[in-house]
């Protein structure tokens, strides 16, 4: 056997229980504390349960998280998406309700002064407030005009190119950006994935996982790793002993050798270990009350059709498949939601082509929570 280092963390815990954090409160004038639960409208227009992370002055007042969802969901939204007990009268859905104005991106005729002619328009934001008593709704209007009647234009900004990733010089570990290893997940499984950063500290390796790349990057520890290139630097240099408090055990199979306390640690030198990892088909059950899937990483030149003819042999089918656009351009947002309602078996099909390239993008698909009515 060789020597381990035992960098568990123990399960311990502290000699009392504080009292729970309460939510910290909002900006003077709005009573919607963050840490507030509440029903928040999403981009396709269905209500789902979120969470108040942040709160201002200027419209819009609220950006909420998603409950189930991470980060890249979050959005700041207006008082007429939100429905929540603490919020005052006159906003959330009771305004938007009883105050007449029609909803947030119906399509219309507008004029832009009382003499002139309609023109197509979308409406793009609607408020209860008293400075827009007079002109409540916000429109886009679109129309053909001649270059004459254009004042001030200014280009759009060249956009710019992404940062090549560096290539840093193989460390004493063995590692290296770019390099190919299996990563532990957050679900206590192994995944294919690649370097991109590397850094001093107890977690010192930044990994992309095999088609999630972007989303689900996370940094490391030397012991959530596998890869032939520790063992060759093991191999080199003699393991140092750790000093954690821990159960350490090689690999090997010789036997555990015990450390000063009630974590686990882990010695990548010795004999290697089959690696359990994760086909792309293999994903739990859905819920019962699951919906369908949302998908991620869509390539922009999808369409709603192309998402049908890829779903269409999964389960029943699609019942109803709505791609997320841009409401002031129509652009698609790369997201996209497909209902199976309550065909189980094909919400569990779809998340099967998990990966699955659709024109030149692998899509990231996961089940959809639950929708409140």
């Amino acid at each position: 056997g060789g020597a381990m280092k035992g960098k568990g963390k123990g399960k311990g815990g502290g000699k009392g229980r504080g009292k729970a954090a309460l939510p910290s409160p909002g900006p003077a004038g709005l009573d919607l504390p963050i840490g507030t639960s509440l029903t928040a409208q999403f981009d396709d227009g269905e209500w789902y349960k979120a969470t108040v992370v942040q709160v201002r002055k200027k419209a819009p007042e609220v950006k909420v998280n998603y409950d189930g969802y991470d980060a890249s969901y979050d959005a700041w939204l207006g008082l007429d998406q939100l429905r929540s007990k603490l919020l005052p009268k006159g906003s959330g859905k009771g305004a938007k309700e009883g105050s007449g104005l029609p909803a947030v991106g119906s399509r219309c005729q507008a004029q832009y002064a009382p003499d002139s002619n309609t023109f197509p328009a979308e409406i793009i934001e609607v408020s209860t407030a008293k400075a827009h008593a007079k002109a409540p709704i916000k429109v886009k209007m679109e129309m053909w005009l001649p270059p004459v009647a254009l004042k001030a234009i200014k280009a759009p900004p060249p956009e710019k190119a992404a940062p090549k990733a560096k290539a840093g010089p193989a460390s004493a570990s063995g590692l290296e950006v770019g390099l190919e290893l299996t990563a532990l997940f957050e679900d206590g499984k192994w995944y294919k994935a690649k370097v991109v950063k590397m850094r001093k500290g107890a977690k010192p390796v930044m990994v992309s996982y095999n088609g999630h790349e972007g989303v689900c990057d996370r940094w490391v520890s030397m012991e959530e790793i596998r890869s032939k290139a520790l063992k060759a630097a093991a191999a080199e240099d003699p393991p140092a002993k750790g000093k954690g408090k821990g159960k350490g055990y090689t690999p090997s199979g010789k036997g555990a050798s015990k450390g000063k306390g009630k974590g686990r640690g882990y010695h990548s030198g010795g004999d290697a270990v089959a690696v359990p990892v994760m086909a792309v088909g293999d994903v739990p059950d859905p819920e019962p009350s699951c919906p369908g899937v949302m998908i991620r990483h869509l390539s922009y030149a999808a369409t709603e059709a192309d998402l049908q003819a890829v779903f269409k042999a999964c389960g029943k089918g699609p019942s109803r498949v709505r791609l997320l656009t841009d409401k002031s351009t129509g652009e698609s947002k790369g997201k996209a939601f497909v209902d199976f309602d309550d065909d189980l078996a094909g919400s569990a099909a779809a998340v099967r082509k998990n990966g699955q390239d659709l024109k030149g993008r692998r899509m990231t698909i996961e089940y959809a929570r639950p929708r409140t009515s």
